[in-house]
């Protein structure tokens, strides 16, 4: 299920090895505009809270990690253009989610801290289920209204 919606950064094409990162340029006003108020602030409560787990980078620049939610979810982020952010997430909500919000979030703390970003493999399992007919893992009303407090 793709998630799309513009935001209003503007970044370079994306390079691999050695270019420069679209990523890089967004900003908090930018995600909140891809997302809404009400979903940045609890996918950045999920970031800081630690529930963004594994987070690799693919070798088409998409940001790829588990998010602890309710239940164990994948997500994936892409860049597409120079600035229309694209998800996917096998949590049941229906439009960008808290957990797209916090992989961002938690990729653009680990690139200002500099840490280096893990390369995920073509075969990683999260591709597959991110890629399967029906991604989403299961249904709980929490996911779906954004109203979780349990993490």
């Amino acid at each position: 299920m793709k998630k799309k919606a513009k935001t209003s950064q503007r970044s370079p094409s994306s390079r691999q090895r050695g270019g420069k990162d679209p990523f890089a340029k967004l900003t908090r006003n930018g995600l909140e505009k891809w997302v809404g108020t009400r979903i940045f602030d609890r996918g950045q409560d999920y970031q800081k809270r630690g529930l963004v787990q594994n987070l690799a980078r693919d070798s088409d620049g998409k940001l790829l990690a588990w998010v602890q939610g309710s239940s164990r979810y994948a997500t994936r982020v892409a860049l597409r253009g120079r600035n229309t952010l694209v998800s996917d997430c096998t949590c049941p909500y229906w439009d960008t989610c808290k957990h797209a919000v916090a992989v961002v979030l938690e990729y653009l703390e680990k690139v200002r801290s500099g840490e280096a970003i893990v390369m995920a493999d073509r075969q990683d399992p999260r591709h597959a289920r991110l890629d399967a007919p029906s991604a989403v893992t299961d249904f709980d009303d929490d996911d779906y209204y954004e109203d979780d407090d349990d993490g």
